[in-house]
Protein backbone atom coordinates (compact mmCIF):
# COMPACT_ATOMS: atom_id res chain seq x y z
CA UNK A 1 0.00 0.00 0.00
CA UNK A 2 2.68 2.30 0.64
CA UNK A 3 4.57 1.39 -2.33
CA UNK A 4 1.41 1.92 -4.57
CA UNK A 5 0.88 5.64 -2.92
CA UNK A 6 4.49 6.54 -3.96
CA UNK A 7 5.04 6.67 0.07
CA UNK A 8 2.44 9.38 0.79
CA UNK A 9 1.31 7.06 3.40
CA UNK A 10 3.53 5.11 5.95
CA UNK A 11 3.59 1.64 6.94
CA UNK A 12 3.22 2.63 10.62
CA UNK A 13 -0.32 4.47 9.81
CA UNK A 14 -1.83 0.86 7.77
CA UNK A 15 -0.52 -0.96 10.84
CA UNK A 16 -1.79 0.99 13.33
CA UNK A 17 -4.99 0.92 11.22
CA UNK A 18 -5.11 -2.89 11.31
CA UNK A 19 -4.64 -2.93 15.34
CA UNK A 20 -7.39 -0.45 16.23
CA UNK A 21 -9.67 -2.76 13.89
CA UNK A 22 -8.34 -5.68 15.42
CA UNK A 23 -9.12 -4.37 18.95
CA UNK A 24 -12.79 -2.97 18.21
CA UNK A 25 -13.60 -6.47 16.98
CA UNK A 26 -11.72 -8.55 20.01
CA UNK A 27 -13.62 -5.90 22.52
CA UNK A 28 -17.19 -6.33 20.80
CA UNK A 29 -16.62 -10.09 21.34
CA UNK A 30 -15.92 -10.16 24.64
CA UNK A 31 -18.53 -7.99 25.53
CA UNK A 32 -21.26 -10.51 23.36
CA UNK A 33 -20.05 -12.83 25.53
CA UNK A 34 -20.14 -11.41 28.56
CA UNK A 35 -23.77 -10.39 28.27
CA UNK A 36 -25.17 -13.04 26.28
CA UNK A 37 -23.87 -16.40 27.62
CA UNK A 38 -21.60 -15.90 30.77
CA UNK A 39 -23.92 -17.20 33.28
CA UNK A 40 -25.69 -20.05 31.29
CA UNK A 41 -24.02 -22.66 31.62
CA UNK A 42 -23.67 -22.48 35.91
CA UNK A 43 -27.38 -21.33 36.26
CA UNK A 44 -27.94 -24.60 34.42
CA UNK A 45 -25.88 -26.78 36.20
CA UNK A 46 -28.36 -27.35 39.46
CA UNK A 47 -31.35 -28.68 37.13
CA UNK A 48 -29.53 -30.87 35.17
CA UNK A 49 -27.57 -32.57 37.62
CA UNK A 50 -30.55 -33.80 39.25
CA UNK A 51 -31.42 -35.74 35.98
CA UNK A 52 -28.32 -38.40 36.34
CA UNK A 53 -28.84 -38.28 40.37
CA UNK A 54 -32.27 -40.09 39.69
CA UNK A 55 -31.10 -42.38 36.58
CA UNK A 56 -28.72 -43.78 38.91
CA UNK A 57 -31.55 -44.57 41.33
CA UNK A 58 -33.71 -45.91 38.53
CA UNK A 59 -31.13 -48.15 37.64
CA UNK A 60 -30.33 -49.59 41.08
CA UNK A 61 -33.97 -50.26 41.91
CA UNK A 62 -33.81 -52.52 38.65
CA UNK A 63 -30.34 -53.99 39.76
CA UNK A 64 -31.40 -54.81 42.91
CA UNK A 65 -34.74 -55.92 42.87
CA UNK A 66 -36.92 -58.82 41.57
CA UNK A 67 -36.73 -59.34 37.91
CA UNK A 68 -38.84 -59.84 35.26
CA UNK A 69 -38.85 -60.75 31.84
CA UNK A 70 -39.14 -56.79 30.93
CA UNK A 71 -35.58 -56.11 33.04
CA UNK A 72 -33.09 -56.78 30.73
CA UNK A 73 -34.78 -53.81 28.28
CA UNK A 74 -35.70 -51.66 31.24
CA UNK A 75 -31.79 -51.91 31.99
CA UNK A 76 -30.44 -50.96 28.50
CA UNK A 77 -32.88 -47.98 28.41
CA UNK A 78 -31.94 -46.23 31.69
CA UNK A 79 -28.49 -46.81 30.92
CA UNK A 80 -28.41 -45.16 27.69
CA UNK A 81 -30.41 -42.32 29.50
CA UNK A 82 -28.06 -42.19 32.38
CA UNK A 83 -24.77 -42.03 30.05
CA UNK A 84 -26.47 -39.25 27.93
CA UNK A 85 -27.35 -37.01 31.46
CA UNK A 86 -23.73 -37.77 31.95
CA UNK A 87 -22.45 -36.30 29.13
CA UNK A 88 -24.31 -33.44 29.45
CA UNK A 89 -23.79 -32.37 32.73
CA UNK A 90 -19.86 -32.83 31.74
CA UNK A 91 -20.20 -30.43 29.08
CA UNK A 92 -21.97 -28.15 30.40
CA UNK A 93 -19.27 -28.14 33.30
CA UNK A 94 -16.25 -27.27 31.13
CA UNK A 95 -18.45 -24.52 29.64
CA UNK A 96 -18.98 -23.38 32.74
CA UNK A 97 -14.98 -23.48 32.83
CA UNK A 98 -15.08 -20.35 30.69
CA UNK A 99 -17.43 -18.76 31.71
CA UNK A 100 -16.41 -14.03 32.34
CA UNK A 101 -16.33 -14.06 35.46
CA UNK A 102 -14.71 -17.62 36.23
CA UNK A 103 -16.39 -18.57 39.64
CA UNK A 104 -14.34 -20.52 41.54
CA UNK A 105 -16.42 -20.86 44.62
CA UNK A 106 -18.72 -22.70 41.73
CA UNK A 107 -16.49 -24.64 39.88
CA UNK A 108 -14.96 -26.22 43.35
CA UNK A 109 -18.29 -26.66 44.72
CA UNK A 110 -19.29 -28.93 41.66
CA UNK A 111 -16.48 -30.83 40.68
CA UNK A 112 -16.38 -33.61 43.81
CA UNK A 113 -19.78 -34.25 42.83
CA UNK A 114 -19.73 -34.58 39.27
CA UNK A 115 -16.79 -36.84 40.09
CA UNK A 116 -18.60 -38.72 42.51
CA UNK A 117 -21.46 -39.69 39.81
CA UNK A 118 -19.36 -40.41 37.00
CA UNK A 119 -17.73 -42.95 39.47
CA UNK A 120 -21.27 -44.14 40.86
CA UNK A 121 -22.07 -44.70 37.30
CA UNK A 122 -19.33 -46.53 36.67
CA UNK A 123 -19.55 -49.19 39.17
CA UNK A 124 -23.59 -49.53 38.47
CA UNK A 125 -22.65 -49.97 34.47
CA UNK A 126 -20.23 -52.72 35.84
CA UNK A 127 -22.67 -54.13 37.96
CA UNK A 128 -25.70 -54.02 34.75
CA UNK A 129 -22.83 -56.61 33.24
CA UNK A 130 -23.76 -59.19 35.18
CA UNK A 131 -26.19 -61.97 34.87
CA UNK A 132 -29.07 -60.44 36.47
CA UNK A 133 -30.01 -63.41 38.18
CA UNK A 134 -26.50 -63.33 40.26
CA UNK A 135 -27.36 -59.90 41.30
CA UNK A 136 -28.31 -59.46 45.41
CA UNK A 137 -32.14 -58.50 45.91
CA UNK A 138 -32.46 -55.70 48.19
CA UNK A 139 -35.33 -55.96 50.63
CA UNK A 140 -38.32 -53.70 49.95
CA UNK A 141 -36.89 -51.45 52.80
CA UNK A 142 -33.64 -51.40 51.69
CA UNK A 143 -34.71 -50.43 47.94
CA UNK A 144 -37.25 -47.32 49.88
CA UNK A 145 -33.94 -45.91 51.70
CA UNK A 146 -31.86 -46.01 48.71
CA UNK A 147 -34.65 -44.77 46.49
CA UNK A 148 -35.01 -41.67 49.17
CA UNK A 149 -31.51 -41.39 49.94
CA UNK A 150 -30.96 -40.37 45.75
CA UNK A 151 -33.79 -38.37 46.16
CA UNK A 152 -33.04 -36.62 48.91
CA UNK A 153 -29.30 -35.97 46.96
CA UNK A 154 -31.45 -34.38 44.02
CA UNK A 155 -33.28 -32.23 45.64
CA UNK A 156 -30.18 -31.05 47.34
CA UNK A 157 -28.46 -30.65 43.51
CA UNK A 158 -31.76 -28.59 42.73
CA UNK A 159 -31.72 -26.29 45.37
CA UNK A 160 -27.74 -26.04 45.85
CA UNK A 161 -28.49 -27.25 49.50
CA UNK A 162 -26.28 -29.59 51.59
CA UNK A 163 -27.76 -32.50 53.29
CA UNK A 164 -27.58 -35.06 56.49
CA UNK A 165 -26.36 -38.15 55.68
CA UNK A 166 -28.68 -40.77 54.81
CA UNK A 167 -28.91 -44.74 55.51
CA UNK A 168 -26.95 -46.46 53.02
CA UNK A 169 -28.36 -50.24 52.92
CA UNK A 170 -25.84 -52.91 52.07
CA UNK A 171 -25.24 -54.21 49.08
CA UNK A 172 -23.84 -57.54 49.42
CA UNK A 173 -21.22 -57.97 46.92
CA UNK A 174 -21.30 -54.46 46.07
CA UNK A 175 -19.22 -52.69 48.52
CA UNK A 176 -18.03 -50.31 45.75
CA UNK A 177 -21.12 -48.89 45.07
CA UNK A 178 -21.96 -48.66 48.69
CA UNK A 179 -18.68 -46.34 49.55
CA UNK A 180 -18.87 -44.46 46.08
CA UNK A 181 -22.77 -43.34 47.77
CA UNK A 182 -21.21 -42.64 50.35
CA UNK A 183 -18.49 -40.16 48.55
CA UNK A 184 -21.34 -38.88 46.97
CA UNK A 185 -23.22 -37.63 49.87
CA UNK A 186 -20.10 -36.06 51.93
CA UNK A 187 -19.60 -34.57 48.67
CA UNK A 188 -23.07 -32.34 48.91
CA UNK A 189 -21.73 -31.43 52.39
CA UNK A 190 -18.75 -29.45 51.11
CA UNK A 191 -18.84 -25.61 51.80
CA UNK A 192 -21.32 -24.66 48.63
CA UNK A 193 -21.43 -22.63 46.05
CA UNK A 194 -23.70 -19.50 46.08
CA UNK A 195 -27.63 -20.30 45.04
CA UNK A 196 -28.37 -19.19 41.58
CA UNK A 197 -32.15 -18.38 39.77
CA UNK A 198 -32.66 -21.46 37.70
CA UNK A 199 -33.70 -20.05 34.08
CA UNK A 200 -33.94 -23.70 32.68
CA UNK A 201 -37.77 -23.77 33.89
Amino acid sequence: AETITGGAAHFTYFASARLIDIFIGAGIGMLGIFFTSRKTASTRIPRIMMRPIRNLSQLSLILFSEKDQNSAQKLEVRLAKLRTNMANLRALYDAMLGEIPAKPHLIEYYWPIIYSLQRLAFLLELAAENETESLPKLSERALADLLYLFETLANAAGNLESTSEKNIPHIPGFIGIEQEIQALQKAFQSPRGEKTEDTDN
